[in-house]
């Protein structure tokens, strides 16, 4: 809100749960830009306290046919992998809705405003290389945020 020059609500006598609604709500409408350094400081502090405890490793997977597939029935922001898949929008950008459940949502509400921003720099990217952007099938690799992704567009296989 003070990004844009907007006075801040009065969010006193507001729960904990309330304030991160309000929260997630405000990071999932923000477009891609620079983010404050201030607020960054502040979001990686709030991130690291969330995650905290909750950090979970391959061996809460449920394992597949495929030796390298795992399934895991959670919190997916709090599984320690070196990277998931985000059936992402050919935008790259996540969801727009704010407080919405879907995991597009939640992977970049819950790996901080930089991966919208990083995303936005990979789409402008991609778009300099050929028209029309992000292709059906295409995946792209987000490192050096607090969860790596690589994100593609859904598809089906019969192997």
């Amino acid at each position: 809100m003070e990004e844009k020059g907007e006075l801040a609500s009065d969010f006193s006598g507001k729960s904990e749960k309330e304030l991160e609604e309000i929260w997630r709500g405000l990071v999932n409408i923000r477009p891609a830009s620079q983010a404050d350094t201030r607020y960054l400081e502040l979001e990686e502090a709030y991130l690291r306290q969330h995650h905290t405890g909750a950090i979970v490793g391959i061996e809460s997977c449920q394992d597949t046919n495929e030796e390298r597939i795992k399934l895991y029935h959670g919190d997916l922001c709090h599984l320690e992998v070196d990277a998931i898949v985000n059936a992402a929008n050919s935008d790259l950008l996540g969801c727009f809705i704010p407080n919405h459940r879907c995991i597009d949502n939640v992977v970049h509400t819950f790996a901080g405003v930089k991966l919208r921003e990083c995303c936005h720099q990979i789409q402008l990217a991609q778009k300099k290389k050929r028209t029309g952007g992000i292709c059906e099938g295409d995946t792209k690799f987000s490192f050096a945020l607090r969860i790596c992704f690589s994100y593609s567009r859904p598809f089906y296989s019969t192997w």
